[in-house]
Order: C-alpha cells, then sequence, then structure tokens
C-alpha cells in the first residue's frame, strides 16, 4: 500500500474532524490526503494513517486530562489546612541589607573567572582551612596575570627604565661636556637642514 501523505489531518485537537472537515474541500484535491469522512467514523474520531498505525481519539484524551486534574485539586483542597500561614516575603536568598550580600563586579565577574581564568590569565587559587578545633581563620589567595600589563605595559616600562638607566650619566657630567654635547647637537640640526633643502 502507498505511504499516508502529510496533510491537515494530523491537528492536534480534540476534535479535529470539525476543523480538518471544511478544509477538506480546500485541500483535498493537492494533497491528496483520502481522509475518512463522517460517514466512516465517529464525529470525534480522526485516524488519517492505516488501521496498523497507533491513533488516539482526542476527546477521550482531553476528558482524561480533565478528570485528573479535578481529582488532584479536590484532594489537594481536602488534605490541605485551612488555617493561614504567615512566612517572611522572599528576598531573592539575601535576607540582610548588608554590601557584602550584594552583587559587585567580582561577582558578575567569577563566573567568566572560573571559565577562562586558567587558561588566559594563568589565575590560581589557594585555600587554606584550619584543621577541626582550630580557631584560626580560613584563608583563600587568588594570583592571576593581567595580559594588558605583561604584553603591553610591562615591556614598555622595562625598555624606559632601561633607557633611563642609560641616560643617567649624562646629568653628572662637566660644564665643558655640556658645551661639546650642545656643540654637537648644533651641527647635526644644520646638517639635518642642509640634507632636507
Amino acid at each position: 500500500p502507498p505511504a499516508p501523505r502529510a496533510s491537515l489531518a494530523f491537528l492536534p485537537a480534540p476534535m479535529p474532524l470539525l476543523a480538518v472537515d471544511p478544509l477538506h474541500h480546500i485541500v483535498g484535491p493537492p494533497l491528496d490526503p483520502r481522509l475518512p469522512g463522517r460517514d466512516v467514523l465517529p464525529w470525534q474520531s480522526l485516524v488519517p494513517l492505516p488501521s496498523s498505525a497507533s491513533a488516539y481519539n482526542g476527546l477521550i484524551v482531553l476528558g482524561l486530562l480533565a478528570a485528573s486534574g479535578l481529582l488532584a485539586a479536590q484532594v489537594l483542597r481536602r488534605r490541605a489546612s485551612p488555617a493561614l500561614r504567615y512566612a517572611p516575603v522572599w528576598d531573592c536568598g539575601t535576607p540582610d541589607a548588608d554590601p557584602a550580600t550584594q552583587y559587585s563586579a567580582d561577582s558578575f565577574a567569577q563566573p567568566l573567572k572560573r571559565v577562562l581564568g586558567a587558561a588566559l590569565f594563568g589565575a590560581t587559587e589557594r585555600v587554606s582551612m584550619p584543621p577541626p578545633g582550630d580557631t584560626a581563620t580560613a584563608r583563600m589567595e587568588s594570583t592571576w596575570r593581567d595580559l594588558a600589563w605583561s604584553w603591553g605595559y610591562e615591556p614598555l616600562a622595562r625598555t624606559v627604565s632601561w633607557l633611563a638607566d642609560r641616560l643617567n650619566a649624562l646629568q653628572f657630567l662637566t660644564i665643558r661636556r655640556y658645551l661639546v654635547m650642545v656643540f654637537v647637537a648644533l651641527i647635526v640640526l644644520l646638517l639635518a637642514v642642509v640634507v632636507w633643502r
């Protein structure tokens, strides 16, 4: 037998024939859904597949869901206590308005630090927990390296410091050496002007 074709017969409605039957005359010729008519099946059923396949009655399923919901509501209503119960208002898990319990920039960065810290920033954490009975406080130390400083600012700072150490000797020259330096600089500038023209 030929395989069933896609059609509007698969509408998940409690009473699908009420919606599909009026559309059958419009979409029937191009799609050829071969939908069983009302004369073959009851009005609340819809079995567009062969009899060997599984099908369900939507109205019966809806009735069972409604009946089970009503039964559960009645059981809960009978077993619940009629007394009013008072409880504090939900406070999102932070009952104290202390700044230590509020979100901070470190709180928002913590997930990124956990996921990417070790790979990108070499972050390490060391927790020292005192043994039971010891009154010393526990400590947690976190170290990480800043890539912008390691790759950008630190080499530049090292270069500037090296140049400053080498040029530091210029401030201890005699007056004659200073005059020689000024004279040499003047000659270099004049040569530069001649070459530029």
